[in-house]
């Protein structure tokens, strides 16, 4: 049973983030440093899973993938309800009465630092426990609930179109002049940041420009898979605003472009 609980290990880590985030102030910290202890630490003291397990009840794996894109809703619900200017849904009043910690007065007390905080640490959540998930439910062409639960964990960090390129670009192109995601040498992190996202989405527009030709559809239409993967962070965006304002929204974007940061500082290092 334990080659399936040992997945769990990241939903453990994102209801860690959750609660730190919840009870605010120097808990933010704290859950923080829990995240760079557990996943540095980890590496270095137990190395790398060389085993290859058998599994009878694959679809257990899936289940977990999946359950990701609930934990990144609440997660970023939770950011929300710290920006906003009432107690969302009485959450905060819930969570008091179920542990005694007044997380409403700690939320008044929540300081600018541990808001910078958040936006690192939340990044670093959305980036492992959405981006990296969602990247590999892409790679399920064959299922389409996969498919649809990755774009939405991808398009937390404005990359849903990740599964368009990645796919039918990258594995293509992978290590050459062509692949957005390979570094040339001499190319800095910072600038590759930048080319690679702007020839990624550059690279999924025109991928699905020639499958909507193909197939003589229109191009400017809802059957645009591009289309619908900006109109996915779009309403993500305007969830994070109904809930949270500008100060929420401002917030959400800077975590988003740093969890994107980090998953093209992985591609720069791996390619």
């Amino acid at each position: 049973m334990f080659k399936y609980l040992k997945f769990m290990s990241l939903h453990l880590m994102a209801l860690i983030a959750i609660a730190s985030i919840t009870l605010g102030e120097s808990y933010i910290s704290m859950g923080f440093a829990i995240w760079v202890a557990v996943y540095l630490g980890g590496d270095m003291i137990f190395g790398d899973d060389v085993q290859a397990p058998s599994y009878r009840f694959t679809a257990l794996l899936t289940w977990q993938l999946w359950l990701a894109l609930p934990l990144t809703v609440m997660l970023v619900f939770v950011c929300c309800w710290q920006f906003a200017s009432q107690d969302i849904g009485q959450y905060g009043a819930w969570v008091s009465s179920l542990s005694g910690y007044d997380v409403l007065l700690a939320r008044e007390n929540t300081s600018v630092v541990q808001y910078g905080v958040m936006v690192i640490y939340l990044g670093l959540v959305v980036g492992v426990m959405a981006t990296i998930t969602g990247h590999e439910l892409t790679h399920r062409t064959w299922q389409p609930v996969s498919l649809l639960i990755g774009r939405w964990l991808l398009a937390f960090s404005f990359d849903a179109n990740f599964a368009i390129e990645h796919v039918y670009g990258h594995h293509k192109y992978v290590s050459t002049l062509d692949d957005p995601a390979t570094a040339p040498r001499g190319r800095n992190v910072y600038a590759h940041i930048v080319i690679s996202t702007i020839k990624g989405n550059i690279s999924a527009w025109h991928i699905e420009r020639q499958r909507l030709l193909r197939k003589q559809l229109a191009v400017w239409s809802w059957h645009n898979k591009a289309l619908r993967g900006y109109a996915m962070s779009l309403v993500i965006m305007l969830w994070v605003f109904w809930l949270a304002g500008w100060q929420g929204l401002s917030f959400f974007v800077l975590m988003g472009l740093w969890a994107k940061a980090t998953l093209e500082i992985v591609n720069y290092m791996e390619h």
